[in-house]
């Protein structure tokens, strides 16, 4: 089989499961995988041989692929602001808008001496891209799930960065009198209702844990996480979460109401309020 057969195979095998665009995406993300050429390279090389050992893992990317499992957790990793990181369903995807967050933290602490803790941490994706970004910054990161701190740690080290790893619920955390100036997070937001406006790949694979809160409590996690920037985060230090779109003017009232300053709301690229920042003014 040829190169070009084989593309045209995995294209006319997904072409009832995905729209067009993505399926494409697909193609490229997979050969370039598979062959270990740029896009550029596989379109120049189409007449190449596609060895059988190659085609036996075709073949079950296409069979895992039409059960809408995540490309990036077939594959074992993704991107995310331009490092490479480790996934598995033990761990969230790491989204675009969640690079969106980390480039407001950039652009406001950059060449600042600063202590910044990420809550929730997953992959790690937000602590290591801060920890790449900002030289001059101590980052920990902290997560309930042991098997999410250990991919976390696995991603620091293949990309030789420094973070101090803590396992922990932040329902019941008390640090032993830390103070951070930068708090970030993102944490569980979706509602349980919302669950059968998901797609397959994320609802059937994505951890619900990292995911999920109760309809009745859609602000639980924020709530949590304020209480616990009241006492750990410094005087002037600021406050990052990604958060639901519905819920943006709730968050910016719950922060208000304790006693956070200097609220600001952004959207993401596609014009949602996803972004949300807070100033602790008080002691």
């Amino acid at each position: 089989m040829l190169l070009k057969e084989a593309i045209n195979f995995f294209k006319n095998s997904l072409q009832d499961y995905y729209p067009d665009t993505e399926v494409n995406s697909l193609v490229n993300i997979i050969f370039e995988f598979l062959t270990e050429m740029s896009a550029i390279q596989i379109h120049a090389n189409k007449n190449l041989t596609f060895a059988n050992k190659k085609y036996e893992k075709l073949t079950y990317f296409i069979t895992e692929l039409k059960q809408y499992k995540p490309i990036q957790y077939l594959l074992g990793e993704t991107e995310f602001y331009g490092i490479r990181l480790k996934v598995n369903s033990d761990v969230l995807i790491p989204r675009p808008e969640t690079e969106e967050l980390v480039s407001w933290i950039i652009e406001e602490q950059n060449e600042k001496n600063i202590s910044i803790i990420d809550i929730g941490t997953g992959s790690g994706c937000i602590a290591l891209a801060l920890a790449k970004n900002l030289n001059r910054a101590q980052i920990s990161a902290l997560d309930v799930s042991h098997s999410a701190i250990q991919l976390a740690k696995k991603n620091a080290q293949l990309n030789n960065l420094s973070v101090d790893f803590i396992v922990a619920d932040i329902v019941n955390y008390v640090n032993s009198g830390e103070k951070y100036n930068v708090i970030v997070s993102n944490p569980p937001y979706v509602l349980d209702k919302e669950k059968e406006l998901m797609h397959e790949n994320v609802l059937n694979y994505e951890p619900h844990l990292a995911l999920f809160v109760p309809d009745n409590d859609p602000l639980f996690f924020y709530k949590i996480i304020l209480n616990y920037a009241k006492k750990a985060l410094a005087k002037t230090g600021s406050l990052y979460f990604e958060i639901n779109e519905k819920y943006g003017a709730e968050c910016r009232k719950i922060i208000d109401s304790m006693g956070f300053a200097k609220i600001e709301v952004r959207k993401d690229i596609n014009g949602k309020a996803r972004m949300i920042k807070a100033v602790k003014l008080f002691d």
